[in-house]
């Protein structure tokens, strides 16, 4: 956020949470997500499982400053979970790769369950419940919002109201 404030940044899109301190910003609500637990899908069980049963295994995280993953580091620990089972990173990809490829556990938004058309990853229903992701679009009060940057971000709108359909396709750009 200090790049959205300083005018570093025009304005990014993540999730909020009630700790976050917005007064300084303009907030345009987009959507809200569930958040599942996710596995490898060689790693199939049977019924839903209980965080602490899952202390022992290897974690990983997205990195952030922006929205729920306090809380969900705070879910996490009073299961059991411990910071020294968790990587933490700021890479989609290889949080993706280390689920894969490493038998890693993550929690992520369950829109993001299926990357790059992907069937590989299956979701672990669990006993405890985990944060709410709301998404939304942050952007200073104090600059004013470029025409490139409003008009992405109107586009995040409609997408995320259910008008556009919400996989990626090409956007042609018109001059």
């Amino acid at each position: 956020m200090p790049a959205i404030r300083d005018g570093r940044l025009d304005f990014a899109i993540g999730t909020l949470s009630d700790e976050m301190k917005l007064q300084d910003l303009h907030v345009e609500p987009l959507f809200e997500s569930e958040f599942v637990l996710v596995a490898n899908r060689a790693r199939i069980g049977n019924g839903t499982v209980r965080p602490a049963s899952l202390q022992h295994e290897q974690w990983v995280l997205p990195e952030t400053n922006m929205g729920y993953y306090s809380e969900l580091l705070t879910t996490l620990q009073r299961s059991g979970i411990r910071r020294e089972n968790i990587v933490n990173t700021d890479s989609v990809v290889t949080i993706y790769n280390l689920v894969l490829n490493a038998d890693f556990l993550t929690v992520i938004p369950c829109d993001m369950t299926t990357p790059f058309g992907s069937s590989q990853f299956v979701t672990i229903p669990i006993k405890e419940a985990l944060p709410v992701a709301r998404y939304a679009a942050v952007w200073s009060k104090n600059y004013r919002l470029k025409t490139a940057a409003a008009s992405l971000v109107e586009m995040a709108k409609h997408y995320s109201s259910g008008q556009g359909n919400r996989h990626w396709q090409p956007l042609q750009i018109i001059a």
